[in-house]
C-alpha cells in the first residue's frame, strides 16, 4: 500500500539543502523515484501535493526565521546604542571611567554568575576556543546553539556551500584551521563541540 508520507523525511531533507529558485515538484520526484528505486507516476498527483505542502512549508519557516533574525539584530544594535551611550554617560559624569567600568564589569560578571535560574542543556552559555572566537569575532559565552548559528551566518555571508552539493561547506582559511579544507553540514556540529567548553 502507497503511503506518501513514508517519504516526507526525504522530501523535507532535499529541499533544506536544494536551490528552491531551482527544485522542481518533477525533479524532486525524479530524486524520489531514483533513491527509493520505485515508480512514483501512478502516484504522481498525490505526491507532487505533498511535495508542494512541503516546500510552502520551508518557504514560510525560513521567512519567519528570517523575520526572528532581523528583529533580533535590531534589539542587537538598540542594545549596543544603550550601552555605548550609558558609556558615554559614565564618561562624562567621572573623570576616573576605567575604575568605575571595571566595577560594572565585575559587578555585571558577579549578577550572571549568581543568578538562580541559569539555562542549562543546550541553552547554557560556554567558553569559545581562541580559534572559534577569532573566526566568529565573539569574545563572549554562547550558547551551543548560537554558536553553530553564527557559523551559518558566517558560511552563507561568505557563501561557503558548496553549489553542486549544499551539504558541502568549503572552508576559507579562516575556517580551515578548525574544520580543514572541505566539511560536511553533518560533521559541523561535532567538530564544533571540540572547541566549546
Amino acid at each position: 500500500v502507497f503511503n506518501v508520507h513514508e517519504y516526507l523525511p526525504t522530501i523535507d531533507a532535499i529541499l533544506s539543502v536544494a536551490d528552491l529558485e531551482k527544485m522542481t515538484v518533477k525533479k524532486l520526484r525524479n530524486a524520489l523515484q531514483e533513491l527509493f528505486t520505485v515508480d512514483l507516476l501512478p502516484h504522481k498527483e498525490e505526491v507532487n501535493k505533498t511535495i508542494m505542502l512541503r516546500y510552502f512549508r520551508l518557504v514560510e519557516a525560513r521567512k519567519t526565521e528570517q523575520q526572528q533574525h532581523e528583529q533580533q539584530h535590531e534589539r542587537q544594535q538598540q542594545i549596543q546604542k544603550n550601552e555605548l551611550l550609558a558609556a558615554k554617560l559614565h564618561s562624562s559624569l567621572n573623570a576616573n571611567n576605567k575604575k568605575l567600568r571595571s566595577k560594572v564589569a565585575l559587578k555585571a560578571s558577579d549578577i550572571n554568575d549568581n543568578e538562580s535560574n541559569t539555562p542549562g542543556g543546550l541553552a547554557k552559555p560556554v567558553v569559545l576556543s581562541a580559534q572559534l572566537q577569532l573566526l566568529l569575532n565573539c569574545h563572549d559565552k554562547l550558547p551551543r546553539t548560537a554558536v553553530v548559528k553564527k557559523l551559518w551566518e558566517y558560511i552563507k555571508l561568505n557563501n561557503l556551500q558548496n553549489p553542486s552539493d549544499k551539504r558541502e561547506i568549503i572552508c576559507d582559511e579562516a575556517m580551515q584551521p578548525i574544520f580543514g579544507e572541505k566539511i560536511s553540514m553533518f560533521q559541523l556540529s561535532k567538530v564544533t563541540s571540540a572547541h566549546l567548553f
